[in-house]
């Protein structure tokens, strides 16, 4: 960001325009809106401009590309747009259907893996003790693991 030059003991002592000015400063480079759908999402280059809704309103923005959205804590995502502006969606599964549509395609793979580790143990957890139906999809060897589960290949 920078290096600090100042500080300021008290804002409220500030004259107004000069307290908007560091209010609105201070927003634009630490408040992280929570995106809670996602309405647009127009391919641009090898980037992509999005049109979100978020806890402060709708904002647009651009992505680079794929490596802009970080999901190193899943079900989390954290954006990056080309400004360095940073966005955040706190659970990707809780969004409506067409907003994991419109982004299904750059969804970091934590996220996706994740999905499918806590619905294959939820979905284990369910039907032990019930091994009536089997899948042997995306397995060479009948679908069972030391795991003691199936795999399907995933795009």
């Amino acid at each position: 960001m920078g290096h600090e030059i100042g500080i300021i003991e008290n804002p409220k002592k500030l004259d107004d325009a000069s307290r908007n000015l560091l209010e609105a400063e201070l927003k634009a480079i630490y408040f992280v809106p929570t995106i809670s759908a996602i309405t647009a999402v127009v391919a641009k280059g090898t980037g992509s401009q999005w049109t979100v809704d978020t806890d402060d309103g709708e904002y647009t923005f651009r992505i680079l590309g794929r490596d802009a959205l970080k999901g190193d804590e899943p079900p989390a995502i954290e954006i990056t747009d080309e400004n360095g502006k940073r966005y955040k969606i706190d659970d990707y599964w809780d969004l409506d259907a067409e907003s994991r549509d419109l982004t299904s395609d750059l969804l970091p793979d934590k996220v996706v893996k994740a999905r499918y580790i806590r619905s294959g143990s939820s979905s284990r957890s369910r039907s032990s003790g019930s091994s009536s139906r089997s899948s042997s999809r995306g397995s060479s060897s009948g679908g069972s693991s030391s795991m003691g589960g199936s795999f399907i290949g995933i795009r």
